[in-house]
């Protein structure tokens, strides 16, 4: 069974486009792109190694050229989800705060 997690992105300018993608193939964005403040919602499929821990990243990225934000996806034995951050914030200078 697949685990959904939300990345909120705040501080966007009115009328500039966010997008978000994944580097793994078992960590995908639902909701890649949207304009100004929104969500996207991070789906990991399942997983169930009791060995080992796998990792995404998430780099979200604005059309205004700011400082594009890496979220890290931990997916813990037995499919615990975590995110790292789990919110993204950009100030008016298009730099990321959190």
């Amino acid at each position: 069974m697949a685990t959904l997690k939300t990345i909120a992105v705040t501080g966007i300018t009115a009328g500039v486009a966010v997008t978000a993608v994944s580097d793994q193939g078992w960590c995908t964005v639902a909701g890649g792109s949207f304009v100004g403040n929104g969500n996207f919602t991070i789906q990991c499929g399942a997983y169930s190694s009791t060995d080992s821990d796998r990792s995404a990243n998430v780099t979200v990225t604005s059309s205004d050229g700011a400082t594009a934000a890496i979220v890290t996806v931990s997916q813990l034995r037995q499919s615990v989800i975590l995110l790292t951050p789990n919110a993204v914030t950009f100030d008016a200078a298009g730099n990321v705060l959190t």
